[in-house]
């Protein structure tokens, strides 16, 4: 287990190929409680379990595969849901937990940070992408979903 807390601040750097923002949030996830494991480590990983494939990135959208690795990495419970909305999404646990979010539309991955002055605070590894920075709005939300969402309870 990592010492924790959760930082939801935690800085998330760019990804540099486009299949990889899982792997970026992840290690996001991990990071924000203390992992000192970096970001290629968690990607091999990631790749050697088959979570991810440079073809298609994240193998299963559900997140499922997602929060078994980042719970059995964290030694913290992690769960996932496949479809959670938006309402749901605000009013549970963020920016108490690392959470990772994913659009099936948007076909992305984030870490979401908390929710403040009505906007989720992300961390976004590809910013601008289909529009999106570091804030994701109720209206983005709904054009790019359904989402599926992990969290780690730390």
């Amino acid at each position: 287990m990592y010492p924790g807390p959760y930082d939801p601040y935690y800085p998330m750097p760019a990804q540099q190929y486009d299949w990889t923002c899982s792997v970026r949030t992840a290690w996001w996830m991990l990071a924000s409680i203390g992992c000192p494991d970096g970001v290629e480590q968690i990607g091999n990983e990631m790749l050697n379990l088959g979570i991810v494939t440079p073809a298609y990135g994240l193998m299963d959208a559900s997140g499922y595969g997602l929060a078994k690795y980042l719970s059995e990495k964290s030694g913290y419970p992690c769960d996932n849901q496949s479809e959670i909305g938006f309402e749901e999404l605000k009013s549970g646990t963020v920016g108490q937990y690392p959470y990772g979010a994913g659009g099936r539309r948007w076909y992305h991955w984030i870490g979401v940070r908390y929710w403040g002055n009505d906007v989720f605070e992300i961390a976004n590894s590809a910013p601008g992408y289909k529009g999106v920075y570091q804030t994701l709005t109720e209206s983005q939300f709904y054009d790019l979903g359904p989402f599926s969402a992990v969290w780690l309870m730390v």
